[in-house]
């Protein structure tokens, strides 16, 4: 048996009051109220009372509700900034050093764009605002995914934090849904590049295209990962965490040959240098990719 009592009609989520018929000590009645200091959440009480003292208990969480109802507890909304920086925090005793990163980064793209708003502010005609401009934006649909991903994890956080009611819809995308823009260079784009590349970059820029290797994973590297037929790569700087080889063909081959007799690193110039590189190589060749 359940009943309900309304003290006023403007509560809208009264306590209830539940007869217990399984309990072997009667008279049993649960109480469940909805708990203002708890973030909103049930609560459940066990009372071993006739029903008219239970009924003067429901009466008294009952009015807890109703003060609830008119005066609804306030809680301070922090920025977006602000909540980013509490969630990076818990994450980083959670993660590995290169997953915080990637947290970090991925948290720009949400964070940039709703730098100074309360989250709660934030509408679902926002959020989707946001997301086609992210999905222009990112150059590949896997960048674009990613990023949907970690601030889902960010949201779903909110939501356990009670600084969000429920968590935005953010959908993944397949090559399905949208026209992926093509990330794959042609063999004239290559001439391109190659030609516009300063003598010193063309060894490196050979060794890029020919791996798929990411700049980290060669440059000031020693000699001794360069293993014949592969380049290996520690596990503690491999992105999957786990040891990797980065298979080397005979034009890899012969460059590395090459260089082994002159220089004392694969590719003894800095993380910087390199960037200007590309960049340069980007900028002359006229090529957007």
């Amino acid at each position: 048996m359940v009943v309900n009592f309304r003290n006023t009609q403007l509560s809208k989520i009264m306590a209830t009051l539940i007869h217990n018929t399984r309990s072997k000590r009667q008279p049993c009645w649960i109480l469940r109220y909805k708990n203002p200091m708890d973030g909103g959440r049930y609560t459940q009480l066990t009372l071993h009372c006739p029903r008219t003292e239970a009924k003067k208990v429901l009466a008294k969480y009952d009015g807890v509700e109703v003060m609830n109802a008119h005066f609804p507890i306030k809680r301070d909304q922090p920025e977006v900034e602000k909540l980013e920086e509490q969630f990076l925090s818990a994450k980083e005793l959670e993660i590995s050093y290169n997953g915080y990163q990637t947290y970090k980064y991925m948290m720009k793209h949400f964070v940039n764009y709703f730098p100074k708003r309360e989250l709660a502010s934030i509408t679902q005609p926002e959020f989707e605002k946001w997301r086609l401009h992210e999905l222009k934006a990112c150059k590949t649909l896997a960048t674009y995914n990613t990023v949907m991903k970690h601030v889902r994890h960010f949201l779903r956080w909110c939501v356990q934090m009670d600084y969000l009611a429920s968590t935005p819809s953010l959908k993944i995308m397949n090559e399905n849904d949208v026209e992926q823009r093509g990330s794959w260079l042609e063999i004239n784009q290559i001439e391109k590049i190659m030609k516009s590349a300063p003598d010193e970059a063309i060894d490196y820029f050979t060794v890029l295209l020919n791996t798929g290797a990411r700049a980290s994973e060669i440059l000031q590297k020693p000699w001794q990962r360069w293993r014949g037929d592969y380049i290996e790569i520690p596990k503690a700087e491999a992105k999957a965490r786990k040891p990797e080889q980065l298979w080397v063909n005979d034009t890899v081959r012969e460059i590395l040959t090459r260089r082994r007799k002159n220089e004392a690193k694969m590719f003894d110039f800095s993380y910087t240098v390199a960037r200007r590189y590309a960049r340069n190589a980007r900028t002359n060749s006229e090529i957007e990719f």
